[in-house]
């Protein structure tokens, strides 16, 4: 545990942006730590709080109590919760903890085994299933990944750029500085905390990145803190020497408990505060040389925890559960609290990680062989025993490794193979079951398994060790004598070199944990054999002790002992012996063991035989297997030593029969080749048997012959064959183990045939006679009375005759080199067989050959159409050696077989049939006889029935017709279209539909009538069609008699023959704009300034028209638009400044409102402001009026039955159904727009403010009662300003057109404004004609009714008149609402924002609310109104 010293109190208050999350929790430093702590209050997971940390700052460490008490007590973090720390497994075990930043970063602070604490761990005890820890006020605990804590993000000494250092091991005096600057190189100095003693550090090894500090070796002895001064710049917290307790022993009668372990010593002059166990009191320490006695003042359980807490020095660690001696067998009994399964278990217990590990006393599992093991465990450890154990069950014993044992305790396997200690009862469980763990560390009781005397060592097999422990020191002593020995620990042998007479060993065992073992063992000497050799019928017997007295030998065959010493004895045999001999050698009264010797004498019967090319040979004879000596194996050449060669790979593969590997054989003229074989000085010789290829059989297929035996095997890769007249080799001889095939050479192969080794050896021969074989001809196409030459094998040298498709015809000459002879070519058609007859005295040999005829030639093709629904296209096909016989076209179609195909007429030269319908452009082969023509390209010409019109912006044009593919059936492409000189692009066609076809491709732009043109193959044809004609939408309006600019909005306008009316006038210089808009200039003076005129467009000789054109309707601005607006004379309206709105823009905008929310179950919009105002708007009713005014009849669109037609995604539209009582159908379309626009309804284009809500309502199919009766659709604007208190001021301005209705209206209350536009026309059953808007005066009996149901509440109805219509009307209101900056109330400050809630529906909700209605009659023509209000008790 390391920290920079820094005197500085340093408090940083921050709020840093990291990510997501933030520093909210401020940063601060201490005076007595050097890091700098950011504390982060928002909890997160464990790889988000990873993110936070970079190379100077980390997750938090605490590696010190000071640490974890001074930060902890500061923290909020600790009060809210738990907290991420910087801590990372280090083995795969998760039984070894480190910092994953610090100074002693990846080095473990705490381990599992024995469980202990090595720097601080806040009272952790051990994990393996998280890969995490967190930290709170009672400790350290697991986590998961995905909990949520907080975090501390630690920055100062934790950085990457900051030096690491190695923790010292027991007694060490180096410390390694990683990560440090080496050029130049650092001046260290280390500076006792407690003493303040300093040393310079001497550096002698140094790497690129690391110095090896080295101690004086007094400092082996020091403990506790100490400082690393690195260039006189920084100090470094370090420890040294902590204390490790490795073994613990109890006695509870004196209340006293010894520790074992290194660095105990200096807690003697601690005793107060040095070590704390358990609760108890410490009374007093003693050292001496069996450990550090601890005198308690309680009755002493079972321990839990040594704590060494000595602040002076800065030391705070502490270890769990420790490890106990047991006083019977001084095993060290160590419990493992955390339950674990087998696999887990399997790699503790082989683990290194144990501090054991620097002992070199290795762990293993408990061995219950004793019920005093199990009893020990139960007083020390714990009293309810859970463990796994190692071993296997089998019958009553335990297999344990190294010895078996009687189970002390009740054995149950029922539940699984795996051996656990469960309280009383050793039982079985699967591998996954999960148990604490006792792991035992030590020597176990060792015995002397076996001890064997070759003289001059004594050997010792070491029993009952598990895991052969490596010794501190081995002694082996004989009456007091060291003597000289070697171990091997991995088999446990221990060999004493030069024994003693006096037979008595003594072996002390001394490991370095101090569990030592001493073993004595008494020895006798006896005869020893050790090997026998065995030359010229004598045998050699060697071993010790073999004189000294009389001998005998028992158990070889009759002979004489001719010298005996010590160390061997020599035996004559009377004969020669054969076989295995079991024999032993008695001096005296002492017999050696019996020892087991094989004579080396052999017989040879028989061998099988080899071939040319060597390989394995098998000798056949006795008393092959009675001795180790090697077989030497040689071939000698015609009787002579010196002409040899030796055999290889000799193996004995019974007493009857070896094998062994000849070399290839030598062709010499005498060919006399004999073995030798010899072992030891044994010679036998035995005659070579050469393997040749007897009787082989031959199968001729044309050029080709195969030729079979059972032994070609060695022969198959370097066997030769020659044959015929010349005594050539054959071609592409290739050969297997039981055949070779080849094939006939170029010259005749008639005569000797001859098979040869590859050392020249003859294996077989034959004179043989083949079959004529015909290989080609010339030339290639047969024309009557012509000569043709016939090439192949075998056709020379023999008597024969020529078959012509099974006639007989003259030959007339033929040759050799190669073999031909020729014929006079008589007429046929197709494919001819050509057959040679060969008479020897052998018989009749037959060899034929398929003569192919001229395939069929297409030369060109000619097509007539007969157009019908489906038309009939007639091809005509022109060539030559079409033949006589109906003719086969492939191709053609993938429906209709080509035997089925619809041929006419055909001849040599010609063939006439009907297409088929799904025949496509592209290639067609014709066979006749058998034999196809070559691949011919046919272009079909494409048969067009309907063209479909494409815009005149281009796009997608529809072609139907026949043989229309774009593609051939070998998936080429054989058609692309050309409009107007220009491709059509994206040619598509569904791949299936040939009847008809239906293809489709990008036109490029045009109008009028154009001509498309299909480019197939090397052909083209042509057909006309027209794009679209142009279409209407909408037409701006102008003000009558005063002449202006229209635009028209529609679709396919083009500048080819344009020509624009309106009222059947003229509009003059008419501009297209776009596909979509057109513009004219329009005198104004046709009809009157209610008239709807018809409006006319021609492009390209194709027109259309509609009642498209009204006069616009003059407004005149207000008298004064203020400073914030100007006033616009064509429109009538003040242009309001940015930020400014109104009919004399004096309203200024605070903001944007938010967008209303479209429901499904009510017909109201509200708008809540946050100064309280609410307003809604309504379609309350549709009613019917009859020419007077009197109501006819009446709905409520509340009490109507509404289904949902469409909506977006996003539900910012949409479109709801009524029909009511079957006289009619109501469609009202809601739209939200989320952004400002601009919107045209029929030539009305308008503003739409952001989050303003816009209806489009459809009346359909209603059934009036009289002719002149007209419909009124109702709309209600309510105000609430009840929660103003006493800053209540309503207004509400409207502005109407020259043919008094109703435009905009305004509704003030407070600093909220409501906004409603109401377009000047409708569209009634396709005419565009001006609308009437006006305001209900109080009287109207909707208005009363809504007045009676909100008499406290600002209510406004507006009338939408339409004129009567046969099939639907269309009217297109729009309702939006916006909050002004406001000064009244006396708060000049107050800005009002934008509305906080706005809820929008159209349909099924109740809207019936009248508070106050202000008419104001309209009497002259054309005038902005205003009417002001100003109430102070409006809710009263």
């Amino acid at each position: 545990m390391i920290k920079i010293v820094n005197i500085i109190l340093l408090i940083v208050i921050q709020c840093i942006s990291l990510y997501t999350y933030k520093s909210n929790g401020g940063s601060i430093t201490f005076s007595t730590l050097t890091s700098k702590y950011e504390f982060f209050l928002d909890p997160m997971t464990y790889s988000e709080a990873l993110k936070l940390t970079d190379n100077t700052k980390s997750l938090v460490t605490f590696e010190s109590l000071e640490e974890y008490q001074i930060v902890t007590n500061k923290s909020e973090v600790f009060r809210k919760g738990k907290l991420w720390i910087g801590a990372i497994p280090l083995d795969k075990l998760n039984a070894l903890w480190g910092w994953s930043s610090g100074p002693i970063k990846n080095q473990p602070f705490y381990l599992d085994y024995p469980p202990a604490c090595l720097s601080f761990c806040a009272n952790f005890t051990g994990n393996y299933d998280s890969n995490w820890l967190v930290a709170d006020s009672t400790g350290f605990k697991p986590a998961l990944d995905t909990d949520v804590n907080y975090v501390i993000l630690e920055s100062g000494m934790n950085a990457a750029t900051d030096p690491t250092f190695t923790m010292l091991d027991t007694q060490s005096t180096t410390v390694v500085i990683s990560n440090i600057t080496v050029d130049p190189v650092p001046s260290i100095r280390l500076i006792s905390v407690a003493s303040g003693v300093s040393v310079q550090c001497d550096t002698p090894y140094i790497s690129l990145i690391s110095v090896t500090c080295v101690l004086p070796q007094t400092f082996a002895s020091y403990v506790g803190q100490f400082f690393f001064e690195i260039n006189s710049q920084k100090n470094y917290s370090f420890y040294f020497n902590l204390p490790v307790v490795t073994s613990v022993s109890i006695n509870r009668d004196q209340k006293q408990i010894r520790l074992f372990g290194p660095n105990l010593d200096y807690l003697l002059v601690y005793p107060a505060t040095g070590i704390k166990i358990n609760n108890y009191q410490t009374l007093s320490i003693i050292k001496n040389q069996y450990g550090l006695l601890i005198t308690v003042n309680d009755d002493i359980k079972q321990l839990q925890s040594i704590l060494f807490n000595i602040p002076s020095i800065g030391i705070y660690n502490q270890q769990l559960n420790p490890p106990i001696i047991d006083p019977n067998s001084n095993l060290v009994y160590q419990y493992l609290s955390t339950s674990i399964n087998k696999t887990f278990a399997e790699m503790l217990v082989s683990s290194q990680n144990s501090i054991y590990g620097n002992l070199k006393v290795h762990p293993y599992y408990i061995c219950l062989n004793n019920i005093s093991i199990l009893q020990f465990i139960q007083t020390n450890l714990i009293s309810q025993v859970q463990t796994w154990v190692i071993g296997s069950y089998f019958g009553d014993y335990f297999l344990y490794p190294g010895y078996n044992f009687t189970s002390p305790v009740p054995v149950d396997l029922s539940n699984g193979p795996y051996l656990a200690l469960n309280n009383n009862r050793v039982e079985g469980y699967p591998q996954s079951q999960k148990f604490p763990l006792i792991i035992v560390y030590g020597l176990r009781k060792v015995s002397i398994l076996e001890a064997t005397l070759t003289a001059p060592n004594l050997n010792f097999k070491m029993g009952n060790i598990l895991n052969p422990p490596q010794y501190k020191s081995i002694v082996v002593t004989s009456q007091g004598k060291e003597l000289q020995f070697s171990y091997a620990a991995q088999t446990g042998m221990l060999t004493v070199q030069n024994a003693p007479l006096t037979k008595l060993i003594t072996i002390n065992l001394i490991s370095m944990s101090s569990f030592n073992i001493t073993s004595t063992y008494q020895y006798k000497l006896v005869p020893t054999i050790d090997s026998v050799s065995y030359v010229s019928n004598i045998l050699y017997i060697h071993g010790a002790s073999l004189s000294g007295g009389s001998i005998m030998i028992n158990g070889l065959p009759d002979g004489q002992v001719l010298t005996m010493t010590p160390n061997q004895i020599t035996y004559s045999f009377n004969n020669v012996p054969y076989g295995i001999y079991n024999f032993s050698v008695i001096i005296g009264p002492d017999a050696s063991d019996f020892f087991v010797w094989g004579s080396p004498a052999f017989i040879l019967s028989s061998s099988t035989p080899v071939s040319t090319e060597g390989g394995v040979v098998l000798a056949n004879g006795q008393f092959f297997s009675t001795v180790q000596d090697p077989f030497t194996v040689i071939l000698i050449y015609n009787f002579n030593p010196n002409d040899n060669v030796t055999c290889t790979n000799v193996t004995n593969l019974s007493d009857s029969q070896i094998s062994f590997v000849v070399p290839p054989l030598i062709y010499k003229l005498s060919n006399n080749i004999q073995y030798k074989f010899r072992r030891a000085d044994q010679d036998g010789y035995m005659g070579v048997s050469i393997k040749r290829i007897e009787n082989p059989t031959f199968v001729q297929n044309n050029i080709t012959v195969v030729m079979s035996s059972p032994d070609i095997a060695p022969y198959k890769n370097s066997l030769k064959i020659i044959m015929g007249s010349k005594q050539v080799s054959p071609n592409n001889l290739v050969c297997s183990d039981t055949s070779c095939s080849f094939l006939f050479p170029d010259y005749d192969s008639n005569g000797l045939f001859s098979l040869i080794s590859s050392q020249g050896f003859t294996l077989y021969s034959e004179n043989i006679t083949w079959a004529p074989v015909i290989t080609s001809y010339s030339p290639k196409y047969m024309i009557p009375n012509n000569v043709v030459s016939l090439y192949g094998y075998n056709l020379n040298n023999i008597s024969a005759a020529l078959k012509f498709n099974g006639q007989l015809i003259n030959i007339i000459g033929g040759g050799t080199g190669p073999s031909y002879i020729t014929f006079i070519a008589t007429q046929f058609y197709g494919p001819a067989t050509l057959e040679v007859l060969s008479t020897t005295a052998s018989g009749i040999l037959s060899g034929g050959y398929n003569y192919s005829g001229t395939p069929p030639s297409i030369k060109n093709s000619q097509y007539s159409v007969i157009a019908a629904e489906p038309p009939t296209v007639s091809m005509t096909l022109n060539g030559k050696y079409f033949g006589i016989v109906r003719p086969k076209i492939h191709g053609l179609s993938k429906v209709i077989d080509s035997s089925m195909l619809d041929i006419s007429s055909y001849t040599d030269t010609s063939v006439q049939l009907n297409l088929p319908l799904d025949s496509r452009s592209g290639p067609i082969t014709m066979n006749s006889y058998g034999l196809d023509s070559q691949v011919f390209q046919i272009p079909i010409p494409p048969v067009v029935m309907n063209v479909s019109s494409p815009l005149v912006a281009g796009g997608i044009i529809n072609f139907q017709g026949y043989y229309l593919s774009p593609i051939s059936f070998d998936e080429q492409p054989v058609l692309t279209v050309s409009i107007g000189g220009v491709q059509c692009t994206d040619l598509k066609w569904d791949g299936v539909s040939y009847s008809p076809y239906t293809i489709s491709c990008k036109a490029p732009p045009g109008s009028g009538q154009v001509s498309a043109q299909f480019n197939f193959l090397d052909k083209s044809s042509s057909t006309l069609f027209s794009y679209q004609g142009p279409i209407i939408d909408s037409v701006t309006s102008t003000i009558f008699k005063k002449a202006d600019t229209v635009t028209i909005d529609g679709n396919n306008f083009a500048d080819n023959a344009l020509i624009v009316l309106i009222g059947e006038k003229n509009c003059t210089n008419p501009k297209v704009i776009s596909p979509t808009r057109l513009t004219c200039w329009f005198e104004s003076n046709v009809g009157s300034s209610n008239s709807t005129l018809s409006v006319q467009v021609n492009v390209a000789h194709l027109s259309t028209s509609g009642d498209k054109f009204i006069y616009k309707q003059v407004n005149q601005c207000p008298t004064s638009c203020g400073e914030n607006g100007q006033c616009n004379p064509t429109t009538g309206k003040c242009d309001c400044f940015k930020d400014y709105f109104g009919f004399t823009c004096s309203n200024k905008i605070s903001g944007v409102s938010e967008p209303p929310i479209l429901n499904d179950n009510s017909t109201d919009v509200t708008l809540v402001t946050n100064d309280k105002v609410e307003f809604k708007v309504n379609i309350t009713e549709v009613r019917e009026l009859d020419s007077i005014g009197n109501i006819k009849k009446s709905y409520l669109f509340k009490n109507l039955e509404w289904s949902i037609l469409e909506s977006d995604q996003s539900r910012n539209f949409i479109s709801y159904q009524s029909t009511i009582d079957k006289i009619g159908k109501i469609i009202v379309n809601t739209t939200v727009y989320l952004n400002e626009s601009t919107y045209n309804f029929a030539g009305d284009i308008f503003s739409i403010p952001a989050n303003s809500v816009k209806y489009k309502v459809q009346i359909l199919d209603w059934k009036f009662e009289e002719l002149t009766n007209y419909l009124q659709l109702l709309f209600l604007s309510q105000g609430d300003n009840s929660q103003l208190g006493d800053c209540q001021e309503t207004t509400i301005n409207n502005q109407v057109n020259d043919k008094d209705s109703l435009r905009t209206m305004e509704i003030h209350i407070g600093g909220s404004i409501l906004e409603s536009y109401y377009s000047d026309r409708m569209i009634v059953d396709g005419k565009v004609t001006h609308s009437q808007v006006s305001l209900l005066d109080s009287d109207d009996p909707s208005s009363k009714l809504i007045n009676q149901t909100y008499p406290t509440k600002l209510n406004v109805l507006t009338a939408i008149s339409i004129q009567q219509f046969t099939d639907n009307a269309i009217i297109d209101p729009n309702f939006g609402s916006l909050l002004v900056e406001s000064d009244e109330c006396g708060d000049s400050e107050k800005k009002y924002k934008i509305p906080l809630i706005v809820v929008f529906s159209v349909v099924g909700g109740v809207a019936i609310a009248v508070a106050l209605v202000l008419l104001y009659k309209k009497k002259l023509g054309y005038r902005a109104r205003e009417i002001g209000y100003k109430l102070r008790k409006f809710n009263n």
